[in-house]
């Protein structure tokens, strides 16, 4: 999810609140009571991600809906999940610019992992994404998969 639409504050304040307005929602997150959490609130937002030690992780794959969106911060680059991985030390992430089915995320992100057994994940989502563009993954309108973007090293 992302909640930073429509921000109009300035400095520390509105970075802050893009890190605690992005984010993922696990197992959990729809707990009905708040003592059966043990503490845990199921949602992982871009403040958490970044403070995980993903060092050595070669890549973190979000197929859930706008992950790779942010808020824009001058010099920054765009502040949300996607930076937050790569500051954890993600060396690379595959991420989602807009909402799409579960059913079309799970076919790109399947075929993307079949390629992946033997080349780079840039070469593999771009392989992917031919295949989905030749009809071969029953993703026939691009809106499907065109989403998906690596970022970070390729």
């Amino acid at each position: 999810f992302t909640g930073t639409e429509g921000k109009e504050k300035s400095g520390m304040l509105e970075l802050y609140e893009a890190l605690l307005n992005s984010g993922i929602a696990l197992a959990g997150a729809n707990c009905a009571k708040p003592e059966d959490r043990r503490g845990r609130d199921g949602i992982l937002t871009a403040e958490e991600a970044s403070q995980l030690d993903l060092e050595g992780t070669r890549l973190v794959f979000l197929s859930a809906c706008e992950t790779g969106l942010g808020l824009p911060w001058t010099g920054e680059g765009l502040m949300g999940l996607r930076r937050a991985f790569l500051e954890a030390g993600a060396q690379s992430l595959v991420t989602s610019l807009w909402k799409l089915q579960d059913e079309d995320a799970r076919r790109l992100a399947c075929a993307f992992y079949e390629q992946l057994e033997s080349m780079d994940p840039a070469r593999a989502l771009a392989e992917a994404k031919l295949r989905a563009l030749r009809g071969e993954l029953g993703l026939s309108d691009p809106y499907a998969w065109a989403s998906f973007i690596l970022v970070g090293r390729p």
